[in-house]
């Protein structure tokens, strides 16, 4: 009796491990990424800013504090150092687009921000207001369009756009005082924000023949959380008066689309690709008590209209003891670059590539 009895019980036994072991092996992430590991410059993290087509990542190297130097990487040439960038804080990020072409904006001798365009063969240029007013670049196009705004001290902001001529457009606004341009496409429409009559702000999209159009309220203003693809998608943070952390995609045909990420804080839109695959960064709770979290850390999803939501840090191969992953961009071939926090190491520029 005593023998059936350790049967029974070593059957049980295997069969519970099993049963673990099944749901251990479902529970894994699939793997959808490879991570690679950017070089540092002399011991210096680079933090990437964008990537184009062609893999290349644009970025910068705190190379003393308060003096970080234009960085760019890519598999054929490695790490190049572009030197000393006296950044504005109106624009922090670089732009990069697929013929290798930067836009950015610099602080000249008197103080003054000044956009530019700076050429894969170094040659910069910079790109003026008509009327001497501080201009500031926040992204380009592949056609060399470069978008941002101008202004005055202590004046109204206006949206622009420079072609690669220099030649200056002001774009309005929707009715207010100010606007924001913060991305545009190889069509030359062009999102961002402009505040409306009274103290409201809207998302809007610009286009040569139609002009501004409000897309829908932006109660936080995340003017740099508003992207636009070659499809005419827009992503941003914008939707609902009520919700001033909503995101929302928005197309001509469809109208708006809510982006939900479930028990999320503090989502905003880090880029948009062709593929109208959306990349969010927000903070997820580590710890979920009656429904209230607790200890958030950073988070990167990647939201796709037709697959739902990805935590990107769960789906990478690489680096042991990845904390998070925090993006900054992302290509039409679905990479994405941004910086990783490995355990033991500290943070690292990196690129995600799909794993096919």
């Amino acid at each position: 009796m005593k023998r059936k009895h350790l049967l029974l019980a070593l059957i049980g036994a295997g069969v519970l491990a099993a049963v673990l072991l099944v749901a251990l092996l479902r529970s894994r992430p699939e793997v959808l990424y490879e991570a690679t590991i950017l070089p540092t410059l002399g011991g210096i993290p680079v933090v990437p800013h964008a990537i184009n087509d062609r893999g290349q990542v644009v970025g910068a190297a705190e190379v003393t504090p308060g003096q970080p130097h234009m960085i760019l990487w890519d598999k054929d040439n490695g790490l190049q150092d572009l030197g000393p960038w006296a950044r504005h804080p109106g624009s922090l990020h670089l732009a990069l687009n697929n013929a290798g072409q930067i836009a950015g904006t610099v602080v000249d001798a008197n103080g003054v921000g000044r956009a530019f365009l700076q050429d894969p063969n170094g040659t910069r240029r910079l790109l003026v207001d008509p009327a001497g007013r501080e201009s500031v670049a926040t992204a380009l196009n592949n056609r060399g369009q470069v978008v941002g705004y101008y202004e005055t001290a202590g004046k109204p902001r206006h949206a622009c756009v420079w072609e690669r001529t220099g030649r200056m457009t002001d774009l309005g606004t929707l009715g207010g005082i100010e606007s924001l341009a913060c991305s545009i496409n190889d069509r030359g429409q062009v999102a961002g924000v402009s505040a409306v009559r009274g103290p409201a702000w809207q998302v809007f999209l610009w286009d040569s023949n139609t002009g501004m159009i409000g897309l829908g309220p932006d109660p936080l203003r995340m003017s740099t959380s508003c992207y636009i693809n070659n499809r005419g998608r827009v992503a941003g943070g914008f939707g609902s008066p009520n919700d001033p952390w909503a995101i929302s995609a928005w197309t001509s045909s469809a109208g708006l689309q809510r982006v939900i990420l479930p028990g999320s804080a503090f989502p905003e839109v880090a880029g948009l690709n062709d593929a109208d695959q959306i990349v969010l960064n927000t903070l997820r709770p580590v710890l979920r008590i009656f429904g209230h979290g607790f200890f958030s850390k950073p988070a990167s999803y990647l939201w796709d209209p037709n697959g739902g939501y990805v935590a990107l840090e769960s789906h990478v191969a690489g680096p042991k003891g990845i904390v998070y992953f925090r993006a900054a961009d992302i290509d039409n071939q679905g990479r994405l670059v941004g910086t990783l926090l490995i355990k033991g190491v500290g943070w690292s520029g990196a690129i995600l590539e799909p794993i096919k």
